[in-house]
Order: structure tokens, then C-alpha cells, then sequence
């Protein structure tokens, strides 16, 4: 934890973290011959330490492509542009149940946007450029966005319908990419009519996923590390300790063949160190418990 809180201070760590179910504990058991350990004390760990903990072997790739190849976003506002309605919906879902916020547009924006897409596109987040959205209408579309300073990061999603221009379309985010810093995610939906624009987005190193829910997950992930980056560092408190105290009650236990202290005793310990714990008194009969309460 000591080396991965300085590690995190500079770069993500990606942690996947094996055997945190009970099939998944045993088979660690039989495999190393050693005890799992806790998924609660793991998942406290690694969040005290800044590591980002993922449950698939394939999320572990997707944020690590994610993070090497996009700038951090500086804030949770996220821009949707779309040009089908059902993944934007699916988009916002994902949103909804994440850090991120679908930001609503500035007015220079929405004026923008007004003058370049058709009456019945929808303005609003997620923007909705309609299905037969040309490579243009993305572009004019993303460079109004790109230049609001309300948003944060983008996602571009399409839809392989009959009119798309899909080369086209990706060339036109790869050039509004290469003028913006902000993080940009592209969810270019189908298989064999997309493959030459995943290379393009490959080549031009954006992040191109299958499924809006997934771009959602690698941007919580990268805005969520820019606040443990960015977080107000913990004021380390100095306990007075009465070691005598404290030895007083080791001794007093351990001439009794104790080997734990439990309840008041445990108190009196840790009292010796100044940790906080609710009053307690010991009552042995109802008056002395009324008078204590």
C-alpha cells in the first residue's frame, strides 16, 4: 500500500484481483497453498492506496488502453453525440449510474448547433444528429462541442445504418481529436462494416469500444483517478500514548493466560493511545445500569 500510494501519485495502477468469491478462494487454496484473504480488506486497501481495481481481464485492457492514449478529464461533465437514439439512451443510462454527468450544452453551443444540424436533430445531451448523419454533420457537430468549456470529454457513438459514412466519419473525429485536449471515446457499434475505422482510431491512439456502457466505464476510471490525483492530502494526527497504561493492561491480561483482550479491557487499550471509543460503564445490576444511563 506504502508503494503504491507513491506509485498512484504519478501513474494509474490497474489492479485485477483474482479469488474474491468463495469458488475463486478456494482455488487460490488448492493453487498456492496459501489463504485468499478478504475481498472487503482488499477493496479498502486498494482504495486507500489509489489503485483501480477491475473484475475482468478484459476491463483491465480496456482502461489500460484508456489511460495510455487519452489525457484525464478534468471534470465529470460528458458530452454524448450520437446518431441513433438507442445507444445515446443507453449512453445516458450508463451515465446516470456512473460519476459522470451529461452536461446540458452552453447557449454558444446549442446557437451552433441550431445553425448546422437539422430542425428535428435533438440539441440536448445526448445530442442526436439523426440516422442519416454525414460525415460533415459529425464534424460540425463535435467542433462545437469540443469548444465548450462546460464538457470535459466526448463520446462519439455510431450506428452502422445504410447512409453512415463510417471511413469518412472517423477521419473527421481522428482531425477534431489532434485539436483537443480533452479525452475523446469513440463506440463505432457493428463488426465487419467498422473494422477499417477501429484501425484508423487504433492508429490515431482513440479508444474505439463496442458498447456505450464500456465508455462510460473507462471514463469514470480516468475521472475518478484525476480526483485521487488531485485530492487534499490527509492531516496525520500525532496520539499522545501513555505506554504504561497500555503495558499495564498487557500484563494484567497475560497474567490471567489471556490470549485477547476483549470489550472493557480492549477499551482500556486503546484509551492509552488516545483512540476514541463511546463511554462505557460496566454495570452489574439494573440500578447501577439506570444510575450509568
Amino acid at each position: 500500500m506504502r508503494e503504491a500510494e507513491k506509485v498512484t501519485a504519478k501513474k494509474p495502477v490497474i489492479m485485477l484481483k483474482a479469488g474474491t468469491t468463495p469458488a475463486g478462494a478456494r482455488a487460490v487454496s488448492d493453487h498456492t497453498g496459501s489463504l485468499a484473504g478478504s475481498r472487503d480488506a482488499y477493496e479498502a486497501a486498494f482504495t486507500q492506496s489509489g489503485i483501480i481495481q477491475v473484475d475482468e481481464v478484459r476491463t483491465l485492457f480496456r482502461l489500460a488502453q484508456a489511460f495510455s492514449t487519452q489525457p484525464l478529464p478534468l471534470g465529470p461533465n460528458l458530452a454524448v453525440i450520437t446518431n441513433s437514439g438507442g445507444p445515446g439512451i443507453l449512453a445516458a443510462d450508463a451515465c446516470e449510474n456512473s460519476q459522470l454527468n451529461l452536461v446540458r450544452p452552453s447557449p454558444a453551443t446549442l446557437d451552433a448547433l441550431r445553425d448546422a444540424l437539422p430542425p428535428y436533430a435533438s440539441l440536448y445531451n445526448p445530442i442526436d444528429i439523426i440516422g442519416d448523419a454525414s460525415a460533415e454533420r459529425y464534424r460540425v457537430t463535435l467542433e462545437a462541442v469540443a469548444a465548450d468549456e462546460r464538457v470535459h470529454c466526448i463520446m462519439v457513438l455510431l450506428s452502422p445504418t445504410a447512409s453512415v459514412e463510417i471511413e469518412a466519419t472517423a477521419q473527421a473525429v481522428i482531425d477534431i481529436h489532434r485539436r483537443t485536449e480533452k479525452p475523446m471515446f469513440v463506440c463505432f457499434m457493428g463488426a465487419e462494416r467498422i473494422r477499417l475505422a477501429q484501425e484508423l482510431f487504433r492508429e490515431a491512439g482513440i479508444p474505439c469500444y463496442g458498447f456505450p456502457e464500456q465508455a462510460v466505464q473507462a471514463l469514470e476510471a480516468m475521472y475518478n483517478y484525476y480526483q485521487w490525483q488531485n485530492r487534499a492530502f490527509p492531516v496525520d494526527v500525532c496520539f499522545r500514548r501513555d505506554k504504561g497504561r497500555a503495558e499495564r493492561v498487557i500484563n494484567a491480561a497475560r497474567k490471567l493466560g489471556l490470549t485477547e483482550l476483549m470489550d472493557l479491557k480492549a477499551m482500556d487499550l486503546g484509551a492509552a493511545y488516545e483512540l476514541p471509543y463511546p463511554e462505557t460503564v460496566l454495570a452489574r445490576t439494573s440500578e447501577r445500569a439506570v444510575r450509568a444511563a
